[in-house]
Formats: structure tokens, C-alpha cells, sequence
């Protein structure tokens, strides 16, 4: 299940984070939010940004012998 979470704080501040979704894909989704939102303060990868890169790798050395 992919999940993009929504949090705005008592001051106004507004954070985002995505689940479920593999390699650079959330970044994909979450932009259109990103500019309505405004100024972005910070931007964090989860474990699962590097989720894609490393299974491509994983299938590269298996198909190499």
C-alpha cells in the first residue's frame, strides 16, 4: 500500500512523509504537493529511496556469471 502522510503542527509547520513507495517514485508523486505547500526546509530519504537502486544491482551481479 503506498501512503502519503500529511502532518500540519499548531504553528502551521507542514511535514510530509511517504511509505511504501520504492526508489525515487515518492519524490515523483509528492512534487505537485511540495509546490503548493511552499518552501520546502527540509528533505529526508528514507531506507526505501535506495530500495530500487539496490535490487537493480542485486539482479546485475546475478545475471553476470
Amino acid at each position: 500500500m503506498k501512503i502519503i502522510e500529511v502532518i500540519v503542527d499548531t504553528k502551521g509547520g507542514v511535514s510530509m512523509e511517504t511509505k511504501g513507495f520504492a526508489g525515487t517514485g515518492c519524490r515523483d508523486v509528492t512534487k505537485a504537493l511540495e509546490r503548493a505547500l511552499g518552501v520546502i526546509t527540509s528533505d529526508r530519504d528514507t531506507p526505501e529511496l535506495h530500495l530500487a537502486s539496490e535490487q537493480s544491482q542485486q539482479q546485475s551481479l546475478g545475471s553476470s556469471g
